[in-house]
């Protein structure tokens, strides 16, 4: 049955929790384009008002975003069956016939 509910319904959050760059770029989880809008335009405020105030040092960090993790492995050498038993095993997965 968990393998037909939405991402976002509360069996699948607690059994999956949503991941960091779900919050920042997924909509479904209160993220979105305007999220990432709003962290820009608040890094170029900042760096603004740093440069107006005339500071020699300590130039301000912009807004750490998260990045999807590298998990691209390659496919030379697999085969179906390889791909059907990984894809079973993944959170929300289901045996391929």
């Amino acid at each position: 049955m968990a393998v037909w509910l939405p991402r976002d319904s509360a069996t699948m959050m607690s059994v999956q929790p949503p991941t960091e760059h779900d919050l920042w770029y997924d909509y479904r989880f209160g993220g979105g384009p305007l999220v990432a809008l709003a962290a820009s335009q608040v890094d170029a405020l900042i760096g603004a008002n740093w440069q107006r105030a005339g500071r020699k040092t300590g130039k301000p960090k912009p807004i750490k975003r998260p990045q999807l993790p590298h998990t691209h492995t390659g496919t030379a050498g697999r085969d179906i069956d390889d791909f059907r038993s990984w894809y079973a095993d993944q959170p929300g997965g289901r045996p391929l016939t």
